[in-house]
């Protein structure tokens, strides 16, 4: 139906989608449905030419800025594996059919999307500082994860993976216990 996706691309007068709130509030279902619809991933979307027409009505943050700034970490994990899913099988029938309507990413578009700068309000913070300054721990840790994630997944695509960077990733999770614990110490 041709209703569907238009509703789900609707902007507000901020500039926020469907996407934006959903993702703040951690309704994943709805985040779910609407990246099916089509709607942007990056609060943007679009080909080069449509891109531009809509970066002037974009508001400034992406969707994952929202989530990771409440701490819906639901919804950061949907639209992180939404562009993960989209960045691994590109060529995949099955992904495509899911929503003919997407983008196939890449490794450049997650990367441009857990590091996208919010110039709302001006302060060029990443997902990842908008989780740190609302204090919200976990969505820190799912941040740190995934961008070691991808970085570990970059340096095997171009064969320069080493054996730091793979200890690096092995210890991710004494890391993250550790960050946790000495957050709990600190209450």
């Amino acid at each position: 139906s041709k209703v569907g996706p238009s509703i789900a691309n609707r902007r507000d007068r901020a500039g926020y989608t469907p996407l934006h709130y959903s993702a703040q509030n951690n309704h994943v279902a709805a985040c779910c449905l609407l990246l099916h619809l089509g709607c942007p991933v990056d609060g943007v979307g679009g080909g080069d030419r449509e891109k531009s027409e809509r970066v002037a009505q974009h508001c400034g943050a992406t969707p994952l800025h929202r989530a990771a700034f409440s701490g819906a970490t639901a919804a950061m994990r949907v639209m992180i594996e939404w562009v993960d899913l989209k960045r691994g099988n590109e060529n995949d029938d099955a992904v495509g059919s899911r929503n003919p309507r997407s983008l196939s990413y890449s490794d450049e578009a997650l990367e441009q999307l857990l590091l996208a700068r919010d110039t709302s309000f001006g302060d060029q913070s990443t997902p990842l500082h908008k989780a740190a300054a609302g204090g919200r721990y976990l969505a820190v840790q799912l941040l740190l994860e995934t961008l070691l994630d991808m970085q570990s997944s970059m340096k095997m695509k171009k064969g320069t993976i080493t054996s730091s960077s793979t200890a690096m990733k092995s210890n991710s999770s004494r890391t993250s216990s550790v960050l946790l614990m000495a957050l709990d110490m600190k209450d």
